[in-house]
């Protein structure tokens, strides 16, 4: 008796199909590999952490409670204020000594958000740099600075001299 040869019943895309354990192994250690290798370029290129936020009522001087934010302790350390509708950055020097930005694009209005080495606003895509000078887009100045002063536990943030 005579066998004739059955029709592939196989329904994986030939794409899929790796033949062996060999070749399936070879794959699967290239994907793992590609992931791996991807994971340590966004390590190397620093990661974005979000911002952490505090919310104050409207006021000429903000009180941030210092103990609440811990990477204010570090240099770089940046905390974001939000004031009715405005709102403002502070840096930690790391010397004691903290920088302060409005968080209001000089274009139209907009809040900016921080990124690793600037300031951008989601609106009409203007960028400041880590000084909050205009280096891109259309804002016609740079971020107004503001003041910013440790006493004690407490950041003040002054939002109008007086």
């Amino acid at each position: 008796m005579e066998t004739t040869p059955r029709a592939s019943t196989k329904i994986v895309p030939a794409a899929w199909d790796c033949g062996t354990r060999r070749n399936f192994i070879e794959r699967v250690s290239r994907g793992v590999s590609s992931l791996v290798a991807c994971g340590a370029c966004g390590l190397l290129q620093g990661c974005t952490v979000p911002v952490r936020t505090f919310r104050a009522r409207p006021s000429r001087v903000v009180e941030v409670p210092a103990s609440r934010y811990p990477e204010l302790d570090h240099r770089g350390g940046m905390i974001k204020v939000l004031v009715g509708r405005g709102g403002a950055f502070i840096r930690s020097e790391g010397d004691g000594n903290y920088t302060a930005f409005s968080a209001v694009c000089t274009h139209q209005g907009c809040l900016v958000d921080a990124g690793r080495d600037s300031f951008n606003c989601p609106c009409h895509g203007s960028v400041y740099d880590r000084e909050g000078k205009n280096i891109a887009g259309p804002a016609p100045r740079p971020l107004a600075r503001l003041r910013a002063q440790r006493e004690g536990e407490v950041l003040k943030l002054f939002l109008q001299d007086g």
